[in-house]
């Protein structure tokens, strides 16, 4: 049975850089799909002038409704060509919001 449902934003406590994965920092994820023994993931990052670094991206505003369903402390980025799976959740980090499926159902996620 899953910890979690598509949709919850969760903050990790630790998540891989993409320019050196050795290397790491807290960071919101969005759980878009569930799997028997995975998760496929999307991270959040608050730099948001990072978004002409990728081809796909979503800002959600902290203070629209669905930041605010989100549970978002920061506008951010969606960063969509960063969607992967992970294997399992180890730690048990706080469900901070979710967005429901329209979101990403209209989103295409």
């Amino acid at each position: 049975m899953s910890l979690f449902k598509v949709g919850d934003v969760l903050a990790l406590p630790y998540f891989p850089n993409q320019e050196d994965p050795k290397e790491g920092t807290a960071r919101y994820i969005l759980i878009v799909e569930i799997f028997n023994d995975s998760y496929s993931i999307i991270p959040f990052t608050s730099q948001i002038h990072q978004s002409n670094r990728y081809e796909n991206t979503i800002k959600i505003n902290k203070d629209d409704d669905i930041g605010k369903k989100m549970g978002l402390k920061y506008d951010s980025i969606l960063m969509i060509d960063r969607r992967m799976e992970i294997k399992k959740i180890v730690a048990r980090p706080p469900v901070l919001g979710n967005c429901g499926e329209d979101f990403l159902e209209e989103n295409n996620l």
